[in-house]
């Protein structure tokens, strides 16, 4: 998976996750690269919602800040909350899952001629 974080100044960090476990429709674990600018792992899980109203998603995000505490505090001035990274991707997952499409404002009449890249 290709992972990018946008940051102020039009500036964005990217870096790549390999799968480390997937159980279709139950599970899927990853975990960042060697030489990734943020080493993180993470896991989604699904399991059936109460009275069969639905998938209950569970996502566990973890990731090492650059520059120890420093880097924390950079983080925090820039307003890049990891509650915020979390809240993002899990919105983007559901329109994926539900819709097999990311909302866009870019103008594409039919919302297929542009891959999903992130």
């Amino acid at each position: 998976m290709h992972w990018r974080v946008s940051l102020p100044l039009e500036r964005h960090l990217e870096w790549e996750t390999h799968t480390v476990e997937s159980q279709p429709g139950r599970l899927l674990r990853w975990q960042s690269l060697e030489g990734a600018p943020i080493s993180n792992d993470g896991m989604i899980s699904f399991h059936p919602a109460p009275a069969d109203w639905g998938t209950v998603a569970t996502l566990r995000f973890r990731f090492d800040t650059p520059g120890g505490s420093i880097g924390s505090g950079v983080i925090h001035t820039l307003g890049i909350m990891p509650d915020m990274i979390v809240e993002k991707a899990l919105r983007r997952f559901k329109s994926l899952a539900e819709t097999g499409e990311i909302p866009t404002l870019e103008h594409n009449p039919a919302a297929r001629a542009t891959a999903y890249a992130h």
